[in-house]
């Protein structure tokens, strides 16, 4: 069964004003241990200052 991963349960703010770089690495690193599938809220504005470098999975 997976499981649907937000950034916000990982700290993301994505209000376009906080970083939310490692929220998203964090949700990304869960998602890729078998946690679940990262799931991006629509109408939202993330904040990365870092290049992400999304898994092949």
């Amino acid at each position: 069964m997976n499981y649907y991963l937000l950034p916000e349960d990982f700290g993301a703010k994505g209000d376009g004003v906080t970083d939310d770089t490692q929220a998203l690495k964090n949700c990304m690193a869960s998602a890729q241990g078998g946690m679940g599938i990262v799931n991006l809220k629509p109408r939202t504005t993330y904040v990365i200052s870092q290049t992400l470098e999304i898994p092949d999975y």
